[in-house]
């Protein structure tokens, strides 16, 4: 008894083998794959807006800085803050007086 008609005879058409062309052959991604590959996308991804939004803060602070007071500016206005507390104060004291 032959077993050579249970044994299919290869395809010797093709230089590529039937099975190597099936899907199922074919490796699929493991979970944990997929998983760091989204947590790279994700960095990646957070590493670009965290650039954006770097340039964009030094970008808003280059032009708020023309209205950042200096000292000087800033002494001017406590001593008109002191001298309009004192006024009211000694107006205050003068009605009390009354």
């Amino acid at each position: 008894m032959t077993t050579d008609r249970f044994t299919p005879a290869p395809d010797q058409g093709s230089a590529i083998e039937p099975a190597s062309a099936r899907s199922w052959d074919l490796a699929i991604p493991s979970v944990a794959g997929r998983i760091r590959r989204g947590v790279a996308l994700l960095a990646v991804l957070g590493l670009l807006a965290g650039w954006q939004a770097l340039g964009a803060s030094a970008q808003s602070v280059d032009e708020l800085r023309g209205d950042i007071p200096t000292g000087d500016e800033v002494r001017d206005e406590l001593a008109d803050i002191a001298d309009d507390r004192l006024e009211a104060l000694v107006a205050l004291t003068a009605a009390e007086r009354k």
